[in-house]
């Protein structure tokens, strides 16, 4: 048990962050949480200054720029994956192709590119636009080859009943 400075209530150690092997922080973790908030919303505009000051730093040398870079494919890879976890996983839902060079994500039912055209969310993005909102259903994880094999299919589909 510890007693919080801040709102001075004895609290068993699990409400406390660690801070180190053996040492737990001075104040509750929901004492930490409001000071946290209120600070953030206090300091804005210089956290935003900071930010982009360092953005300017990072972007003013070759390396800075190669790094930036490489953290965003790094971002944007780790989307994907959790994108294809929850779609499935890793794995083609029609021939359970594994290499996620070649999957890629299907809308169940046709009608992607028109979708994708009126989010105007190109490549990776798509990936984030499907995390930001709660992994939508109507989506599956497929390989490329599956993919456009549906896409042939639906389009012959569509023209025998046009005729």
């Amino acid at each position: 048990m510890k007693v919080c400075p801040a709102c001075k209530q004895e609290k068993p150690l699990s409400r406390f962050h660690k801070r180190g092997k053996d040492d737990y922080q001075s104040y509750c973790k929901i004492c930490s949480s409001n000071y946290n908030k209120k600070y953030h919303q206090q300091n804005h505009e210089k956290r935003n200054q900071e930010s982009r000051e360092t953005y300017r730093k990072q972007m003013s040398t070759p390396e800075g720029k190669a790094r930036r870079a490489q953290l965003h494919r790094e971002y944007c890879q780790r989307t994907k994956i959790l994108v294809f976890e929850h779609y499935g996983g890793v794995k083609c839902a029609d021939c359970g192709e594994e290499d996620e060079v070649v999957l890629t994500v299907d809308h169940v039912g046709g009608g992607g590119n028109q979708h994708r055209k009126r989010l105007k969310t190109p490549g990776s993005r798509f990936y984030q636009w499907l995390r930001t909102n709660n992994y939508p259903n109507g989506y599956e994880i497929v390989c490329r080859n599956c993919n456009w094999r549906r896409r042939m299919k639906q389009n012959l589909r569509s023209k025998n009943n046009d005729n």
